[in-house]
């Protein structure tokens, strides 16, 4: 495989990150004069996929990568081409780590009202981290009520 292959395959990787569909067919194409089986191209994408997103969550530089590229076996130029649409894309897989992190709901609205037995009926309405309105209800007692705001 050549670099500009290698170069084009992994700006194929990088469009699928960030929300293409990945084009399969294309991929084997790009890799079809290295004679790998469906099962090896995938892990070369999956490869180059892992590579991509963990180089960005950790802040990589271009250098340090492909210097780690080159210890593990890539050959330089091969390296280099991954370095560059790396580089090139940065900022785009960064923003879309970040949208992918950990989110948590926004709580709209408590509601408290007097059931049946003595219990209360709690009701919360919040988004979930789909930005999708929710409620929830459940019961507790007094003494569970007291526990909550003692623990605000």
């Amino acid at each position: 495989m050549t670099s500009i292959k290698m170069k084009l395959l992994a700006q194929c990787t990088v469009n699928s990150l960030l929300g293409e569909p990945f084009n399969f067919e294309k991929a084997k194409e790009l890799m079809a004069d290295a004679k790998l089986d469906v099962e090896n191209c995938k892990a070369c994408v999956a490869a180059i996929t892992y590579i991509l997103k963990n180089a960005a969550c950790h802040a990589v530089s271009q250098n340090y990568l492909s210097n780690e590229l080159q210890q593990i076996g890539l050959p330089r130029e091969h390296a280099l081409a991954l370095c560059r649409v790396y580089l090139d894309n940065l900022s785009q897989i960064t923003k879309m780590l970040k949208n992918e992190s950990l989110q948590i709901g926004r709580l709209n609205n408590v509601n408290i009202s007097k059931g049946n037995d003595g219990e209360y009926v709690m009701q919360l309405n919040y988004y979930n981290t789909s930005k999708i309105s929710e409620e929830d209800k459940f019961s507790l007692t007094k003494e569970q009520i007291q526990l909550l705001i003692a623990g605000m």
